[in-house]
């Protein structure tokens, strides 16, 4: 498998940036108290000082050899470092400088992003009073591939495969998403009967990757629309209150901008002309972003968007979205026989 860079979102980057910066000035005052307290120390760094002016001066002479004063300036820092690194390790524990020991502020650690890049988003996210979050109990690590039906069957998938091993293969999908995001395909539309569990596996990949730290939205289509309403009631009333119009404004930039959307249950929430052009409008501005993914879970096929909304929306689906059934027996009934008790 290919091995990515790890990707840091924008905005917990920021974060860890302003961290680095003060963990920096926090080593400097350190340095300083050393500095004061440490008599060798102090002819080091006045040593090293001495040095860097000699060879300021000589850069200054035509023909002047710098060679020499080059390799005495590199090796009295490379001594000065080597006792402020002891002096720290001496007196300085990981958590008196930083905000994360196991980082150390850099949001990666062994060789993935740390998880107190979710912590960070928690508070970006609790400073913004805006959150979508997705059904907490939907996990990767909880998906029960048992539930899924192992046997073949001519009207689901036209007898070529169960809807277990259709579940797995998107399950092991899911799995190379959340390693590889966002280099990895971005744009799904989960499609099926209710209760196949397409909104689950939505649900429990976009938890994932919040749980890496990326910012996400779960929402109903349903409320989507209504969210767009009210944006529009508000912004065309010469009444309305600037706080719930502010509010409303940046809750639908949220879902517009959050690095993954779910959009759950596309298809039943009521259509008109202005609803359908806000689906199309959130849709084009988040697929032509590379670092942004977009998850729509619906019953309808892409072939019966056509009909159920307008050409530009089917032609969306089709073209920018990997389409996925999930056919078989309804889930919840197979939860509802363990939960009493069935084999």
């Amino acid at each position: 498998m290919q091995v990515h860079p790890v990707h840091i979102p924008p905005d917990i980057r920021k974060v860890y940036q302003a961290r680095q910066a003060d963990n920096q000035a926090r080593l400097d005052r350190y340095r300083q108290d050393f500095l004061v307290q440490d008599p060798d120390l102090r002819a080091l760094e006045r040593s090293y000082r001495e040095a860097g002016a000699s060879f300021l001066l000589a850069s200054l002479q035509a023909g002047a050899e710098l060679k020499p004063a080059r390799a005495a300036l590199r090796d009295l820092k490379t001594k000065l470092d080597q006792a402020y690194q002891a002096k720290e390790a001496q007196f300085l524990v990981p958590e008196d400088l930083y905000t994360c020991p196991l980082c150390q502020d850099t949001g990666i650690y062994q060789g993935r992003l740390c998880a107190c890049a979710l912590d960070i988003r928690n508070q970006l996210e609790k400073q913004k009073g805006i959150s979508f979050p997705p059904p907490p109990e939907a996990s990767l690590d909880h998906f029960d591939l048992e539930l899924f039906s192992p046997h073949l069957d001519p009207q689901i998938y036209q007898g070529q495969a169960s809807p277990r091993q259709v579940a797995e293969n998107l399950y092991q999908r899911s799995l190379e998403i959340l390693a590889n995001f966002p280099q990895a395909d971005r744009n799904f539309y989960f499609f099926g009967k209710p209760g196949t569990g397409k909104t689950y596996l939505a649900a429990a990949l976009a938890n994932g990757l919040r749980a890496q730290g990326y910012s996400v939205a779960f929402i109903r289509s349903m409320a989507f629309v209504d969210l767009t309403a009210q944006v529009r009631v508000l912004d065309r009333s010469f009444s309305a209150d600037r706080t719930e119009k502010q509010i409303a404004r940046e809750r639908l930039q949220f879902l517009r901008e959050a690095q993954v959307l779910v959009l759950d249950d596309l298809g039943s929430e009521a259509g008109n002309d202005a609803s359908y052009n806000d689906l199309i409008a959130l849709l084009d501005s988040r697929v032509q972003n590379s670092d942004q993914m977009t998850l729509l879970t619906g019953n309808l096929s892409p072939v019966d968007f056509s009909r159920r909304y307008d050409e530009r929306l089917g032609s969306r689906l089709l073209g920018a979205f990997l389409a996925f059934p999930l056919e078989g027996p309804d889930l919840r009934i197979e939860l509802a026989r363990r939960a009493q008790g069935g084999a």
